[in-house]
Parts: C-alpha cells; sequence; structure tokens
C-alpha cells in the first residue's frame, strides 16, 4: 500500500515512527539539548523536528542525516538505538 510521503501508512508504519521519535528524544534530553537548539543544528525547520520528535513525520534520508548530526551522532548509530 501506497501513501502520502511523509506519513505513516500502516500501524506497523506508526510504530515504527513512534520508536523513531523517543529515540531521538531520548538522546536530546540526554544531552540536556531543547528542540529548537537540535533543530537550528540540523539545519531544519523546528516544526519538521518537532513533527519528528512526535511521530507524526515519516523523515527522508537527509532529515535523518541532519538530525543524527544535530545531535552530534552518527546516522547509523542513531538508527541502531531505534531497534
Amino acid at each position: 500500500m501506497k501513501g502520502k510521503p511523509g506519513k505513516a501508512t500502516s500501524a506497523r508504519d506508526e510504530a515504527a515512527l513512534a520508536k523513531l521519535a523517543r529515540t531521538v528524544v531520548r538522546h536530546r534530553n540526554r544531552q540536556k539539548r531543547t528542540q529548537e537548539d537540535v533543530a537550528h543544528s540540523a539545519e531544519i525547520a523546528l516544526r519538521t523536528y518537532q513533527n519528528l520528535e512526535v511521530g507524526r513525520l515519516n523523515p527522508g534520508y537527509l532529515t535523518l542525516l541532519r538530525v543524527a548530526q544535530g545531535l552530534e551522532m552518527r546516522l547509523g548509530d542513531l538508527l541502531n538505538d531505534v531497534r
């Protein structure tokens, strides 16, 4: 089933996005940083970052790469933590 870009299309997709969201929030909180700070460091819009943190955004590769960089970590490490 194909959905709109950026949207979850199934319960499995929504669960995966929720896991990603929890992981991103956990890393940000460990660093004692604000959403604004990470979004600025990642060079993405604050709203985009906020939507990622609540599981509303199915991010593309470049967004994920920027978020990882904004959190000062490698993308592979971020994705491994999602498991």
